[in-house]
């Protein structure tokens, strides 16, 4: 059951990773970032929803939990997604993951600034390890240094960071993960509308490859990757999902290289792995447990 678990977080972490690539070519086919946001909202939506209904889970939530959900979906995930979904456009799909993957350590650090927790020293030095990774993979010889795609990957990193804070401290026993995520992604919607408007609306007039590329990744890059991980995480736990999961980053620097042709050598790997290590190493020491985990 265990290698089962850990299988399934792979083909998760496999599916997020292959977001980029996705995202990606769908830009070189003439798609916009809003506009490919939206269709893998879409039709994420409702292929999730439809689980839910056909296997008859309990949707009901309280006010609160709602209201917590909203903020979750509309500000966060969403703002999120948007702005590391905009950093494809600047920055290789490796790299960008690379720096979502700090999130980890911004954690870390708004709950011992904000949250006055106190910090063990694995986790002192995954913050250690986190910044040396990204800095060995920003200046791989290759590397596209832009300010701009940096700065907006960071900024994703940051909005999940907070996101995963809110969950860790939000009152959600007795939600199915499924649920959760369905709720998070629909709110997430709705504020992808309000962005397409702001960017001129939403085009459907695109290449069939366009098409692919965007239902590829709202089916395997996120409805799939969802399930997978869920699915992963009851029979492994959330720290042990978390550890299998870190392979995403090195993941997408492959992938970016064979479908995108970015540049791969081994001191971006090097860098990639340390980052790697600064997840694992939050979670490492950690008791593995069977706990529900949302994506």
């Amino acid at each position: 059951m265990r290698r089962r678990g850990e299988l399934f977080v792979f083909i998760s972490a496999t599916g997020f990773a292959l977001m980029p690539v996705f995202a990606k070519l769908a830009y070189r086919f003439g798609v916009n970032v809003s506009t490919v946001l939206f269709f893998r909202f879409f039709i994420a939506i409702a292929i999730i929803w439809a689980y839910i209904f056909i296997k008859r889970i309990s949707f009901k939530i309280n006010l609160k939990q709602a209201m917590i959900l909203l903020i979750l979906g509309s500000v966060l995930y969403a703002g999120s997604a948007i702005t590391v979904f905009s950093s494809y456009k600047f920055i290789s799909a490796g790299f960008s993951e690379v720096l979502l993957f700090t999130y980890p350590a911004m954690v870390l650090i708004i709950s011992v600034v904000f949250l006055k927790e106190k910090i063990e020293v694995n986790k002192a030095y995954a913050v250690v390890l986190s910044i040396m990774g990204t800095v060995l993979v920003a200046y791989t010889p290759g590397q596209v240094i832009n300010i701009k795609g940096i700065i907006l990957a960071l900024l994703g990193a940051l909005f999940y960071a907070v996101y995963v804070i809110v969950i860790g401290h939000g009152k959600f026993e007795g939600i199915h993960p499924v649920v959760m995520t369905g709720y998070v992604i629909f709110f997430a919607f709705i504020t992808f509308m309000v962005f397409a408007l702001f960017q001129g609306g939403i085009a459907v007039n695109f290449s069939a490859n366009a098409w692919m590329c965007i239902i590829l990744m709202a089916l395997f890059s996120t409805s799939i990757a969802i399930f997978a991980f869920c699915l992963g995480a009851k029979t492994i736990g959330s720290c042990g999902a978390a550890i299998v999961s870190s392979i995403e980053p090195v993941e997408a620097i492959v992938f970016g290289y064979i479908f995108l042709k970015e540049s791969l050598n081994p001191i971006m790997i090097i860098g990639a792995l340390i980052v790697v290590m600064a997840v694992v190493s939050i979670y490492i020491f950690e008791p593995y447990q069977r706990v529900n985990v949302n994506t």
